[in-house]
Formats: C-alpha cells, structure tokens, sequence
C-alpha cells in the first residue's frame, strides 16, 4: 500500500483528519517529516527547509566521485550522438539510473536548474 504524506500548520486539522482516516482505514502515524523522496526536512521557529544534500552526496557516492576537484571544461556544440556508432555499454541500467537521479535532482532543485543552464549559455 502507498504511504500518505499529511502536513500542514494547523495541529487541529491534521489530528481530526486522522481521526476520520482511522474511521476508513488502517492507517498509522509515522511522525515527523524527516526525509521523503530524497529531500531532508528539517523544521525550526522560522519554517520548513527542504533540502537534497544527502541524495546528492549519495549519488556522488554511488558513482564513486565523491572527492573530486571541479575543473573546467569545455562544452562541445552541434555533436550529434548516434546509437550506431561507438562502444555500447554492458549493462546500461546504472547509466540509467545514473541520468534519472540527476534529472530527479535537477528538476526538484530549480537553483541547480537555473546555474546549469547559465552555465551551459556562457561555454
């Protein structure tokens, strides 16, 4: 079954409407909002902050490039890719996953969105 995420700023509201989820379902409570779908949650006296440091850190990790020193690089234009041409990958799932995890940070994060995209124009 699916879990369901309830939030709001009002205590009232989120405990009456358990009450009556509880009339309907099976359902229990797991707490405070810690970390859901790759972003941290963390509350204080002046809001929510959201934030994707560990999913970031994890990926870096996974793809072994945690420690790396950035560098600049140029970015070629008017390549064209081919499915034909080059070596094929063994097993693409990890490069799958790999593109999806940055697609997934890049679209739940507009600010690396926006410096990727200004970069890219500046190259």
């Amino acid at each position: 079954m699916d879990d369901i995420l309830v939030t709001s700023n009002d205590h009232n509201f989120i405990a009456t409407l358990i009450s009556q989820l509880q009339l309907e379902f099976a359902i229990k409570d797991l707490g405070q909002l810690i970390y859901f779908l790759g972003i941290e949650a963390t509350r204080n006296s002046s809001g929510l902050h959201l934030r994707q440091t560990r999913y970031i850190i994890d990926l870096l990790d996974r793809m072994q490039l945690t420690g790396i020193r950035l560098y600049r690089a140029p970015c070629g234009s008017g390549f064209k890719l081919s499915k034909f041409n080059g070596d094929s990958i063994p097993d693409p799932s990890e490069y799958r996953q790999t593109v999806g995890a940055l697609q997934y940070v890049t679209l739940t994060c507009p600010d690396i969105a926006y410096s990727m995209n200004q970069l890219c124009q500046h190259m």
